[in-house]
């Protein structure tokens, strides 16, 4: 991680539960159901003896398949993963630290399982699974999605867990108007002064009247830009793993207890219904607010700095970034938007890939979260309705 601070990245978003918990649910009502008509229909002698052999099994089936799409949304539940100097941490489990000595990056890698491919607007993609390889011969399995996005992200977290496993090299990479150290060369850490000292070196640089000019347009703070950095800001503030997940399980407990609700009083059903409802809504958009994360670590993320001391770089020419506490930076070299907050590297694979603008890319997230919102604020509303027609005297 060249010397940078710990850095928390999602791994997984969890947000394939959502269609996984349906399933979950749906098979376990079907389950009971089934089983208490075939109950009742055994009973009566309305089944004869071929039917009354087999049709216990149904609800049987039913379970089993509620059991397995359970199991996925334990498996698929919300994940992140904590990068430092020291070594990898995945938050979920036990948290165990792993450092950069015990992994084995140039064997670790992204496995593709052809026997489960998803199509969504048109286009197939397989499952993945990020698999991380141990110097012990151990491999672990980190993630799985079939979503592209997410999938993207686990190609750039490979890709700097294999360089953080490797020996550190230095580059003084960069587009070549990029200012220099004139005593060795490395890119200057830029910033609105006169003169600033070389990172490795400690050489004094001079910042020249043009270069200043070309770094306060890069910082400057003008409506569009603070709008856009409100946006990003939003984006940032997601939940962590831990806490979408405890929604997750409260949305996945709370249908089996509107039955019990009603058994306490018929009068308590439609609060309960509305109540588990406005719970899976605002299960989903936990993860739909996670859900920006990948797209912003694969795409808009800057560089990491080349060495303890250098400045962040820009994702799209690899020249030193403005120092500025803001979490959006604009590169005075080349005009790209920088995503200051997560720094990592992007393997040449992605380089070719289409990237939208990052205003379209948050706007695009931000409206996908609008039907979540508004499921809780309708939900909400009418479980209230519910209950107070429940508390109302008869």
């Amino acid at each position: 991680m060249n010397g940078a601070p710990s850095l928390r990245v999602a791994l997984q978003t969890g947000a394939s539960t959502v269609v996984y918990r349906i399933f979950a649910v749906g098979f376990a009502f079907a389950s009971v159901c089934g089983g208490a008509m075939i109950g009742l229909q055994l009973r009566a002698g309305l089944l004869g003896e071929p039917e009354g052999t087999v049709m216990p099994f149904v609800p049987v089936a039913f379970l089993g398949a509620s059991v397995f799409f359970h199991w996925l949304v334990w498996r698929d539940r919300a994940s992140d993963v904590e990068l430092s100097t020291s070594g990898l941490r995945v938050l979920r489990g036990k948290k165990e630290l792993l450092a950069w000595e015990q992994i084995d990056g140039p064997h670790s890698a992204l496995r593709e399982n052809r026997n489960v491919v998803v199509t969504v607007n048109g286009r197939a993609t397989a499952q993945q699974e990020l698999v991380l390889r141990l110097r012990n011969g151990e491999a672990r399995v980190l993630a799985v999605s079939t979503d592209p996005e997410e999938q993207r992200s686990f190609e750039v977290l490979l890709h700097n867990i294999q360089r953080a496993c490797a020996p550190s090299v230095v580059s003084d990479e960069g587009p070549p108007e990029v200012l220099r150290c004139p005593s060795c060369g490395a890119p200057a850490p830029v910033a609105l002064r006169p003169e600033v000292r070389c990172w490795r070196c400690d050489s004094v640089i001079v910042i020249h009247e043009p270069i200043q000019r070309r770094l306060a347009a890069a910082t400057r703070a003008d409506g569009e830009r603070l709008a856009l950095t409100r946006a990003l800001n939003a984006a940032l503030e997601q939940p962590e793993a831990a806490v979408a997940n405890r929604y997750l399980l409260a949305s996945v407990v709370s249908p089996y207890l509107v039955p019990v609700l009603g058994c306490a009083g018929a009068e308590l059903l439609p609060a309960g219904a509305s109540a588990t409802m406005a719970l899976i809504s605002l299960s989903n958009l936990q993860f739909r607010r996670r859900a920006a994360l990948p797209g912003l670590a694969s795409v808009f993320a800057a560089r990491p700095p080349e060495a303890p001391g250098a400045p962040l770089r820009c994702r799209s020419c690899a020249g030193p970034l403005p120092e500025t506490p803001d979490a959006l930076v604009g590169c005075p070299w080349c005009e790209a938007d920088n995503v200051r907050a997560l720094s990592l590297e992007r393997p040449a694979s992605l380089w070719a890939a289409d990237q939208e603008a990052l205003g379209s890319f948050l706007d695009r997230k931000a409206e996908a979260a609008w039907w979540p919102r508004a499921g809780v604020v309708l939900w909400g509303g009418l479980t209230l309705v519910g209950l107070v027609y429940a508390l109302l005297p008869a």
